[in-house]
C-alpha cells in the first residue's frame, strides 16, 4: 500500500513531490508519489535494493526490530541500515 510508503517518507522528512519508497521485505518495495521518477532513478533502486539485501541477510523480524531500535535511539539519518543504503545508492 502506497500509504505506508508515504507515512514512512514523511517520518524521515521526505516531502512531496519527491516521492516515497519503503522496502517491506526481501522482495517487495512500495512506492508512493513520483512513482515514475522512483522507478527510473538508479540511486533510489540501489538504496532500496540494499534494504532488500539487508532483510535477506538478517531475516525480516531481526531486521525490523533492529531498524526500529536504531531509528528510535540514533535517529533515522544515523541508523546503520540507512547509512549503508545511502552509500549503496551512490556506488
Amino acid at each position: 500500500n502506497s500509504t505506508i510508503a508515504e507515512i514512512v517518507g514523511r517520518l524521515n522528512g521526505t516531502k512531496p513531490p519527491d516521492g516515497f519508497a519503503v522496502t517491506i521485505s526481501a522482495t517487495c518495495t512500495l512506492y508512493s508519489l513520483g512513482k515514475e521518477y522512483v522507478d527510473n532513478a538508479l540511486s533510489w533502486r540501489k538504496h532500496e535494493d540494499c534494504h532488500k539485501k539487508q532483510i535477506a541477510d538478517e531475516g525480516w523480524l531481526k531486521f525490523m526490530v533492529k531498524y526500529l531500535f536504531f531509528c528510535i535511539t540514533r535517529g533515522y539519518a544515523a541508523c546503520p541500515y540507512e547509512v549503508e543504503a545511502r552509500l549503496a545508492a551512490i556506488k
